[in-house]
């Protein structure tokens, strides 16, 4: 659910936002440098045929969800660097599975899994450094390694609440009456903890265990996350298209920014902003 709730409305759905009218995206650069841009975002879409995609705000909004998708569930990315034989040139992207992928000296060694082995007949592939785009978690959130983290603490978790359920099932008359709402009530303060550099909100909804001042400061933390992915995604893609010589930039405007998301939860703590006015206008969707 963590890694769900990250990307859920980390972008306006279908390309649209209700609350942010002038929410736009634009593809910036000259025109070839625009047509294989769009041809990279559609790859990252993992759509398939050879047609000539239209830049929409829609394509946009989709191909960053791909991205943060991955982000989310192993705090890496990682894509192969497909180019054009005639004129060599970048052309698209293929998405490659993080686990059993390592640096090795000037590029990356992809250990097949034993399962695929007899499909690629091969145990292994050898990509160069500059045949592959890779992204990870931003450092300002504890990057790869911390979302990794979280998540493990996350799923021994879940494995503590199976437990207990199966056990309370199997035997609900051995049990304190209390005992069980009590557990899963200190479960949820333990995720809580667990994700606090997140503010993620462990799908509680209710005000029964939180102030609404304290729920209100995690969920503007959590979007302050989701802005961060957000414009690391963005910067990181402009930042290939340079790197291959592309004159194209893509712009976002009228989204709530990660420092103007900072601003709205100070001006909350400062007591300037309510929370029904501060929840809304950092929303996306």
């Amino acid at each position: 659910m963590f890694a769900q709730d990250i990307c859920l409305d980390l972008m306006p759905v279908g390309g649209n936002s209700s609350s942010k009218p002038s929410f736009a995206a634009e593809l910036l650069g000259d025109q070839q440098s625009g047509e294989l841009a769009r041809q990279i975002l559609d790859s990252i879409c993992q759509r398939g045929g050879n047609r000539r995609p239209r830049f929409s705000a829609a394509l946009l909004c989709n191909a960053i969800g791909r991205v943060a998708g991955a982000l989310a569930t192993t705090g890496l990315a990682a894509y192969e660097i497909l180019r054009d034989k005639e004129k060599g040139h970048i052309c698209r992207l293929h998405k490659v599975p993080t686990q059993g992928l390592h640096r090795f000296f000037n590029g990356y060694l992809q250990v097949i899994p034993k399962c695929d082995r007899d499909y690629w007949s091969r145990s292994h592939a050898f990509v160069r450094t500059q045949d592959v785009w890779r992204i990870s978690m931003p450092t300002a959130l504890g990057g790869s390694s911390g979302l990794k983290r979280t998540i493990a603490k996350l799923a021994k978790l879940n494995r503590l609440s199976s437990e207990f359920s199966t056990t309370e099932l199997e035997n609900p008359a051995g049990l304190p009456a209390n005992l069980a709402p009590r557990y899963f009530a200190e479960t949820d303060f333990v995720k809580a903890k667990v994700t606090s550099k997140y503010g993620w909100d462990t799908r509680d909804y209710t005000i029964s265990r939180w102030t609404e001042f304290y729920f209100c400061y995690k969920q503007l933390k959590f979007r302050w996350v989701q802005a961060c992915i957000r414009e690391h995604i963005v910067d990181q893609i402009n930042a290939l298209f340079r790197k291959h010589g592309m004159e194209a930039q893509i712009a976002v405007r009228g989204l709530p920014t990660a420092a103007e998301i900072l601003s709205i939860r100070q001006s909350v703590v400062d007591g300037q902003t309510s929370f029904e006015d501060a929840l809304e206008r950092s929303r996306v969707t």
